[in-house]
C-alpha cells in the first residue's frame, strides 16, 4: 500500500518480529525493506516486479523477521548495529558507534539506543523517519509518545535521551514498528516530539521493578530463545533475576519494618508496600 512518494506498506506482518510494520522504499539505485514482512509469494513477486530488494534495514534485534529468507532471495545486503549483531552475525553492513551514519544520498542511519542497545532509526529524504520501537502514536490523545519503559529492555533513560536528539532533524512522517503511522507539519512534529519528551522526563518510575516488569521481561526471553538469541536471553534474564531477588529482600524487609520502626525512621522510609519504592531503594544500595 503506498504511503507517500515511492514509501510503501507491506502489511503481512510476521509473528518472527512480534507482528512489527514492514516499509518498502521504491528507489532508482537500488530499493530498501525497513523491517521484513512474512516471506509470501505475493510480496516476493511483487518485490521482484519492482527491482528487488538491494537493502534490508534491520533497526533492532527483536524485529528481525523473515530477514535471512529475503536476504537469500534477492541477495541483499542488510544493515544493524554491532551491539545488536549477535542477532544476525552474517549482516553485511554494520553499523558502528552513536553518530549519525550517511548511508547513500538522502539515507541518515541514526542510533538511538534504549529499547534495545543497537536500535537505530532512518530518515529518508528528511521527511520520513522510520522509529521501530521508540516512538508511538497515541491515538486516544492524538500526540506522539515514547514507549512506555515495561517495554524498554535496555534502557528507559538511553531512550529518552536517543529521542531528544532527533531535534537536530526534519521529517513529517513518523513510520512506526508498532502501532498508527502519522504524518504531521514539521513544526507541528517538533512541538510533538517537545511534548513527549518532557512527558518522559517527568516518568515517575522509568526503571520498573515490579510483577508487570517481570512478566514482560519473562516474555521477551521466551520469544528470544525462540530466535535463538540465547546470549541476549542470558542477559535479559539477569534483569529479571534482579527484579526476583528484591521482591525476596522486600519480604524480608517488610517482616523487619513491622517490628523494627526505629529502622524504617532511620532510614525516612516510605510506605513499604510500594513495591517500586522498595525497589529504587535497593537498587540505590547495590
Amino acid at each position: 500500500m503506498l504511503i507517500e512518494d515511492e514509501v510503501y506498506y507491506c502489511g503481512f506482518n510476521s509473528i518472527k518480529s512480534a507482528g512489527a510494520n514492514a516499509y518498502f522504499i521504491a528507489r532508482p539505485g537500488g530499493n530498501w525493506l525497513v523491517s521484513t514482512p512474512k516471506f509470501v509469494p505475493h510480496l516476493v513477486n511483487k518485490f521482484e516486479k519492482l527491482g528487488g530488494v538491494k537493502h534490508i534495514f534491520i533497526s533492532h534485534r527483536d524485529d528481525l523477521g523473515e530477514t535471512e529468507k529475503y536476504q537469500e532471495r534477492f541477495r541483499s545486503n542488510t544493515i544493524i548495529h554491532r551491539k545488536d549483531l549477535d542477532c544476525y552475525p552474517q549482516a553485511g553492513t554494520v553499523l558502528e558507534g552513536q553518530e549519525q551514519i550517511d548511508f547513500e544520498p538522502a539515507f541518515k542511519i541514526i542510533p538511538t539506543p534504549g529499547h534495545t542497545e543497537g536500535h537505530c532509526m532512518l530518515l529518508y529524504h528528511d521527511k520520513f523517519l522510520f522509529t521501530a520501537d521508540s516512538l508511538r502514536f497515541n491515538r486516544e490523545t492524538l500526540q506522539v509518545e515514547l514507549w512506555n519503559p515495561y517495554w524498554t529492555w535496555f534502557s528507559y533513560q538511553a531512550q529518552v535521551d536517543s529521542v531528544a536528539r532527533l531535534h537536530r532533524y526534519r521529517f513529517q512522517w513518523i513510520l512506526t514498528s508498532h502501532g498508527q503511522r502519522v504524518k504531521l507539519a514539521e513544526a507541528e512534529m517538533s512541538e510533538n516530539l517537545k511534548r513527549a519528551i518532557e512527558k518522559a522526563r517527568a516518568e515517575p518510575n522509568p526503571e520498573p521493578c515490579d510483577e508487570q516488569r517481570l512478566r514482560n521481561l519473562e516474555y521477551y526471553i521466551g520469544e528470544l530463545r525462540k530466535l535463538n538469541q540465547h546470549v541476549y536471553a542470558n542477559k535479559i534474564d539477569q534483569k529479571a533475576e534482579f527484579i526476583r531477588q528484591t521482591a525476596v529482600e522486600l519480604n524480608s524487609l517488610q517482616a523487619t519494618i513491622s517490628t523494627d520502626i526505629e529502622f524504617a525512621n532511620k532510614w525516612h522510609f516510605p510506605d513499604a508496600q510500594d513495591w517500586n519504592v522498595v525497589c529504587k531503594f535497593w537498587q540505590s544500595c547495590s
